[in-house]
């Protein structure tokens, strides 16, 4: 399985790879600040996605709170693997840098969240998976703090999203993958018509929705 982060190391090398769905991949381990250098992908998939989670929305602000961030108890590796999640398609061991957790306000982590491409007509069958991390603002992003991509062939995927201390949500319809970003927002009153389970999924507030 590739790993889908490496970290910089004081010298270059670079790894030639066949990915499964074809094409070369490139894995650069180079000089940096040490953050995480990603494997290259030939068509990346870029994936916007936004929610709240319920346990830390507040509601006077409209965001979510980073208790967990401010009092140092976020792991740099993402948690997931070491909890029995077993990814597929690449994902797993996704390693983030300090200055990603350094970032304040709006922007600043909340915490580690999986984001899951499944199959568009069996939901069950899950194509490709990603920790990412999940800003305060609602928006998900790579572990290395850009956006988040997917390595998959284009076509139609339904999004799912993880979080271990709440219940997961899929889209209710399936959303297309082709290179440019497919914008998948849950936070709104009216997210709950967007996946599936609608209200008994998404927690829906005043103006926002939040995970349970």
């Amino acid at each position: 399985m590739l790993s889908n982060t490496a970290v910089a190391r004081p010298f270059v090398q670079l790894i030639a790879l066949f990915h499964p769905w074809g094409g070369l991949i490139l894995l650069l381990l180079g000089m940096g600040a040490g953050l995480p250098v990603a494997a290259q992908c030939p068509d990346p998939k870029p994936v916007l996605v936004h929610l709240f989670l319920g346990g830390v929305y507040d509601t006077e602000t409209g965001i979510m709170h980073d208790s967990l961030r401010v009092h140092g108890l976020l792991p740099l590796t993402e948690p997931y693997s070491a909890l029995g999640y077993v990814h597929k398609g690449g994902g797993g061991g996704e390693l983030s840098h300090p200055s990603v957790f350094g970032i304040m306000g709006p922007d600043a982590i909340v915490d580690w969240v999986v984001v899951e491409l499944r199959h568009p007509n069996d939901p069950g069958k899950r194509i490709a998976t990603k920790s990412a991390l999940l800003q305060r603002s609602g928006s998900v992003i790579a572990a290395n703090g850009q956006p988040l991509t997917f390595c998959v062939p284009a076509g139609k995927y339904q999004v799912a999203v993880r979080h271990r201390n709440h219940l997961g949500v899929i889209t209710a319809r399936s959303v297309l993958l082709d290179g440019n970003v497919a914008e998948v927002d849950l936070r709104g009153p009216d997210a709950p018509d967007r996946v599936r389970g609608g209200t008994q999924a998404l927690q829906a507030l005043t103006s926002d929705s939040t995970l349970f």
